[in-house]
């Protein structure tokens, strides 16, 4: 249409002829009430204005359960579906900055499960104490929410959709898995030493069976020398120091058959490896990392966790739903250790106790502890397997 007969249309209606596509070919034109034309633009800018650069904040946890998960990320489609963008902010609170990586599993996790809302304006970053991280919301027409159930209905689907049971086995460290040859006891002598200035004879102090951070108050009472919070982190910290330097001067070696179980556990689909142990974790990775076992471990609960053993459990299942996005029954969950300790610390959380008899304590007196499963060592690998994995 001419510009002309379009501008007589126009007057006849009552109307006006407003040019909107100046740069199309050819240029387009509507035919509109031009006050109301522009009262509707400058609603449309507001609407725009109002919902752009609002940033909504979800703060997690790396303990998070499964239902707190759940919930946050039906919390976080909602801001992603009115045009927020989203930042995830975990925070760590005492030792748990010891397991960054968990918290960065955790980011991932989110991530993946909300790649259909959203995308990442901002790669999860550590700043202090925290990790953040921040989403951007997909255009509409590509969104599609995957949390619009309840978190119990959620859960259920979850767990519903793993049609294989997995098992979730726990290892204890220092007689369990393998034998330092006293390193571990040399390197607290030797902080005590540099830090202290203090001869440790060790007399009255236990150590099987006992976290780093229950020693370290234990070393320091029997000194007469404050248990505070920087006496315990000075303590452990030259602890790490010489266990370094006293791993390669004591003889030491993997427990019998632990390498050959370790390698068939790994194997199965249906087996996860974890530790549970009273190790610090700078500590648990220098021992098995030395004697080239740390990469058959995906997590841990260790004594930087707490100083109870009987507490540890807990952060064990918490990690392990974290990596796998499921609960493990406690049915299904075996906590191996060498001491009466750890039989106690597998009971704490329902689990089945296993105990082996590589440590201080033998088969006997293991026994009157009555644990589930008692070996005298994990030499015949089959039998093991056959037992905790088979029946």
């Amino acid at each position: 249409m001419k510009i002309e007969e379009a501008i007589r249309k126009a007057k006849s209606l009552g109307l006006d002829l407003v040019e909107v596509a100046p740069n199309a070919t050819p240029p387009v034109c509507r035919i509109v009430d031009y006050g109301k034309f522009r009262y509707d633009l400058s609603k449309q800018d507001k609407d725009k204005k109002s919902h752009a650069g609002k940033v909504k904040e979800i703060k997690f946890r790396v303990n998070i359960d499964q239902h707190d998960y759940f919930t946050k990320l039906r919390h976080a489609e909602d801001f992603l579906d009115k045009n927020n963008k989203v930042k995830i902010h975990l925070q760590f609170r005492g030792r748990e900055l010891a397991h960054k990586e968990l918290g960065m599993q955790l980011l991932s996790r989110v991530r993946a499960d909300l790649q259909n809302m959203a995308h990442v304006d901002m790669e999860p970053k550590l700043i202090g104490r925290a990790i953040s991280m921040t989403l951007s919301p997909l255009p509409v027409a590509k969104r599609k929410r995957k949390f619009l159930e309840e978190p119990e209905t959620q859960t259920q689907a979850v767990l519903a959709k793993d049609n294989t049971a997995k098992r979730l086995f726990l290892f204890d460290i220092d007689g369990t898995l393998l034998a330092s040859g006293g390193a571990g006891k040399s390197a607290l002598r030797e902080s005590m030493r540099t830090q202290f200035q203090v001869e440790e004879d060790f007399a009255g102090i236990l150590l099987a069976g006992v976290t780093d951070g229950a020693i370290a108050r234990a070393l320091l009472t029997k000194q007469s020398l404050p248990v505070t919070p920087e006496n315990i982190t000075r303590l452990l910290d030259g602890y790490i120091v010489h266990l370094r330097e006293q791993m390669s001067l004591h003889p030491g070696s993997l427990c019998p058959g632990i390498l050959e179980l370790l390698e068939l556990l790994h194997s199965r689909s249906d087996c996860v490896l974890g530790l549970l142990t009273g190790n610090i974790n700078r500590g648990a990775e220098i021992k098995l990392k030395h004697y080239g076992v740390w990469h058959y471990f995906e997590f841990g609960a260790f004594g930087d966790d707490h100083h109870n053993r009987n507490e540890l459990g807990r952060f064990a299942k918490s990690r392990a739903r974290e990596a796998h996005g499921i609960e493990f029954p406690s049915d299904l969950i075996y906590v191996i250790g060498d001491t009466p300790k750890d039989i106690d610390c597998g009971r704490a959380i329902g689990a089945h106790t296993v105990a082996i008899a590589t440590g201080d304590y033998s088969s006997e007196e293991l026994h009157k502890h009555k644990p589930d499963f008692l070996f005298e060592d994990l030499r015949d690998t089959k039998k093991v397997i056959r037992l905790l994995c088979d029946n």
